[in-house]
C-alpha cells in the first residue's frame, strides 16, 4: 500500500507541473514564431504530454500496471524541450 501511495503522489507532482511547463513552452514558442525547430518541439511536447497524461490516469484508475519500471519510463526524465 505504501508503494501504490508513493506513486500517486508522484503522479500527482507531475500533474501539478504541467501548467508551469506548458507556460514556458508557449512563452517560447511565441518568442520566435517562424521558427520551425520550435514549432516541431512544441507539437512533439504536446503529443507526449496528452499520451502521459492518458497513462498516467489510468494508473491513479488502476486500469493499467504501477509497476516502478512502467512508471519511471513516464516520467522520469521529465520531457520538456530544451529550447535553449
Amino acid at each position: 500500500m505504501k508503494r501504490r501511495s508513493e506513486t500517486c503522489e508522484k503522479i500527482f507532482h507531475c500533474f501539478k507541473s504541467i501548467p508551469q511547463q506548458l507556460a514556458h513552452v508557449h512563452k517560447t514558442a511565441r518568442s520566435y514564431p517562424h521558427d520551425m525547430t520550435i514549432n516541431k518541439c512544441v507539437d512533439d511536447f504536446h503529443s507526449v504530454l496528452l499520451n502521459s497524461i492518458a497513462d498516467l490516469l489510468e494508473i491513479l484508475e488502476r486500469k493499467k500496471e504501477d509497476g516502478r519500471y512502467y512508471f519511471h519510463l513516464l516520467i522520469a526524465p521529465s520531457y520538456t524541450p530544451n529550447f535553449g
